[in-house]
C-alpha cells in the first residue's frame, strides 16, 4: 500500500513541477515569436530599401553573399566628374517641382 501511495505522490510533484515550468515555458515561446517576426520585418524592409537604391545585379548579389563587404578590397577604378555649364544658375532657379520660378 505505502508503494502505492508513494507513486501517487511522485505523480503529484510531477504535475506540480510541469505547472510552475508552463508559464516561463510559454512566455520564452512567445518572446520568440515575436522577436523572429520584428526581425522578418526589419529585413522586409531592409530589402525594399535596397531594391528602391541599388541595382537589381548588386541586390541579387548581397543576397547570394551578403558578408562581401566585411572585407575591403583594393582596387583600380574610374573616376569622372562631369559639370554640366550653367547647371547651379538653373538649378537655383527652380522650385521644387522642377519647374523655374517667374
Amino acid at each position: 500500500m505505502s508503494s502505492l501511495f508513494f507513486a501517487g505522490n511522485l505523480a503529484e510533484r510531477g504535475v506540480a513541477d510541469l505547472s510552475r515550468a508552463a508559464p516561463p515555458a510559454i512566455l520564452f515561446t512567445g518572446v520568440q515569436l515575436w522577436s523572429g517576426r520584428r526581425r522578418a520585418q526589419y529585413f522586409a524592409i531592409r530589402s525594399e530599401l535596397l531594391a528602391q537604391f541599388q541595382a537589381p545585379d548588386i541586390r541579387e548579389w548581397l543576397i547570394r553573399d551578403p558578408g562581401f563587404l566585411k572585407e575591403p578590397v583594393r582596387q583600380d577604378a574610374a573616376v569622372v566628374f562631369i559639370d554640366l555649364s550653367g547647371f547651379t544658375s538653373l538649378s537655383e532657379s527652380l522650385d521644387r517641382t522642377g519647374y523655374a520660378s517667374c
